[in-house]
């Protein structure tokens, strides 16, 4: 979460598009959600570690997937865009990616992004699709958040490989009143590249389609560097503020 931060606050040269996978189990909080939401004790006992993202939104459960983020900087053309026309830019981009892998993702549209007072009653971000959301036959595939800080724009979010997702509902606070809806409406409004394919779908071959949806869409080329001195030093004073959920985003 710290990397995505610097990536945009350290005003690249040009766009930058990150993939990234979790060492361990993670549930990430929205900069707004309250850390009560969820059972500490049972994330801890489960080895779940508990971080914040830098975007809004409801509760993720990050475990078998590929998380994406794309950083802006302020002087890029995309920059000028409107925040619902760079969603439907970088999600068209990754339905590109995907159907390389011989599935039929499509985008939808509903309210705009954030525009539900729904969207912040319920637990689980994946239980919600803000508009230009990837879905297969209505169920959500990628979950996404976007940002504008003063330095550009942030949108990251995952890719669900697996069905691991729905464990988020098992760390619940008892008595949360979202729980038995959001438990099966995550169920019935998500679904995983291998629930779709029938197959265990890798990593690496996501990535590797990604790579291609964004080049083919957006016609980008790819210059893989490592994070620059400037990136390091804003990560290491960024990093306390996401490993430690008790705090809220500034």
């Amino acid at each position: 979460m710290a990397v995505d931060d610097a990536l945009v606050r350290s005003s690249p040269a040009t766009a930058v598009l990150r993939v990234y996978g979790w060492r361990r189990p993670t549930i990430s909080l929205g900069f707004h959600q309250k850390l009560a939401e969820l059972d500490l004790d049972k994330c801890r006992r489960a080895g779940v570690d508990v971080v914040r993202r830098p975007t809004g939104g409801r509760a993720i459960f990050h475990s078998d997937e590929v998380t994406y983020s794309v950083a802006i900087p302020r002087h890029h053309e995309l920059h000028e865009l409107p925040a619902l026309e760079i969603y439907n830019r970088i999600s068209s981009a990754l339905v590109a990616g995907l159907r390389l892998l011989n599935i039929e993702p499509n985008l939808h549209r509903t309210a705009s992004v954030g525009d539900s007072a729904n969207y912040t009653s319920e637990f689980a971000c994946f239980a919600r699709s803000a508009e230009f959301e990837v879905q297969v036959d209505c169920r959500k595939l990628v979950g996404s958040a976007q940002r504008r800080f003063k330095a550009g724009l942030l949108q990251h979010g995952s890719i669900m490989l697996s069905d691991d997702h729905l464990r988020l509902m098992d760390f619940i606070s008892a008595g949360s009143a979202c729980m038995t809806r959001s438990s099966e409406f995550l169920q019935e409004s998500t679904i995983s590249l291998e629930a779709l394919l029938n197959r265990i779908v890798s990593y690496d071959e996501v990535v590797a389609c990604l790579q291609l949806g964004f080049k083919n869409t957006l016609g980008v080329r790819f210059e893989g560097t490592p994070l620059r001195d400037k990136e390091l030093q804003l990560v290491n004073g960024l990093e306390p503020k996401y490993s430690n959920p008790g705090r809220s985003h500034s």
